[in-house]
């Protein structure tokens, strides 16, 4: 039966306190992998977070850093197909599920494994639920784990739950640092990825009433696109970049004004006036435009400027909100009539 030594036990402690020593924002930044794999020797090490709903990769950390040799398309193909997908909250390899053998008939391994060299396989599911998936995973080329790697990665897993509640805290603790405690503003704490993790009741009900029913802690399409946009901007370090405009949506004689500041969203909603300042567009907004005026479909608008098609209905909606716009064909004749753009 499998045993850990004192050594192990020593080594698990001490990644535990370098873990909780550290002030990164995410639970495991590549320095943490790095300890990881020093506990548990493989080729590789990642965590991951996959949005199972929208099929896409939340969040993506691997020592060492390693581009994906494959595309999203093949990773969301064989991740359906993967034996380890029958794996519970304890620790699992791939040998648990398949031999060798069959392995290797298997679409998960010539399809993608075999691309990283990967012959062995050990999963760790931090959470999942029907969105989203928090896995730590181990790859080897030769060898395959043993039980004592399998104990240690049990006996840690409580913390490494932990671990994510203090990200958490520590990012919650830098928003109301920023501001987010000022009295009489609406506002919203992004996780790393963008997602929902602390936002006052109002805040949500402004959410429900301008985009619909919320979807667990995903942010609206067009919300969610607008705050990754922000996010890279701020932190391209490039002179000159300019930081995005407000996200301002309208609807039902109101409209909802959004800014960011860091892991912070702060929500503003008023109601609108027939001013000359109610009739100008977005940088965004005239771009739209200019592509409808180009006989573009909504799917196009999207393909051209890599937009999601949520969000190209977003910013025509905004548009048709404008006093005298109240459709696609109204929009078009109106820039036409124009000899300036709007907002000019």
């Amino acid at each position: 039966m499998a045993a850990l030594t004192r050594s192990d036990l020593d080594n698990a402690l001490g990644f535990l306190r370098e873990a909780e020593e550290r002030s990164h924002p995410d639970p495991f930044p590549a320095e943490s992998l790095a300890r990881l794999a020093s506990l548990i020797p493989c080729d590789f090490v990642s965590y991951t977070e996959l949005d199972l709903t929208r099929q896409r990769v939340i969040a993506s950390v691997s020592v060492p850093a390693v581009a994906d040799p494959t595309g999203a398309g093949v990773l969301w193909r064989v991740t359906d197909r993967h034996p380890l997908r029958r794996s519970g909250t304890s620790a699992a390899k791939l040998s648990d599920f398949v031999s060798a053998r069959e392995l290797h008939r298997l679409e998960v391994y010539t399809d993608y494994l075999r691309l990283w060299q990967v012959e062995h396989q050990l999963v760790l599911r931090i959470s999942s639920t029907p969105e989203v998936r928090k896995t730590l995973l181990f790859e080897r080329s030769r060898c395959d784990f043993s039980e004592r790697d399998r104990l240690l990665l049990d006996l840690l897993r409580p913390h490494f739950v932990r671990l994510h509640v203090s990200a958490r805290t520590r990012r919650l603790a830098a928003a109301l640092a920023s501001g987010a405690d000022s009295a009489g503003l609406e506002w919203i704490v992004l996780g790393p990825r963008n997602e929902i993790e602390f936002a006052t009741r109002e805040a949500r009900s402004l959410l429900r009433t301008f985009f619909g029913d919320l979807q667990g802690s995903t942010l609206p399409e067009c919300v969610d696109e607008w705050a990754r946009e922000e996010s890279i901007r701020n932190n391209s370090g490039e002179v000159g970049v300019e930081r995005t405009e407000p996200l301002v949506v309208y609807g039902d004689g109101h409209q909802l004004v959004i800014r960011r500041t860091g892991h912070l969203l702060v929500l503003t909603s008023s109601q609108t006036t027939t001013s000359e300042d109610d009739d100008r567009l977005t940088s965004r907004e005239h771009e739209v435009l200019a592509l409808v005026r180009a006989g573009m479909s909504n799917a196009e608008i999207a393909m051209t400027l890599s937009l999601a098609h949520g969000t190209v209905r977003r910013h025509l909606q905004n548009v048709y909100a404008k006093p005298g716009v109240g459709s696609r064909t109204a929009a078009i004749a109106r820039t036409r009539q124009r000899s300036v753009p709007f907002g000019s």
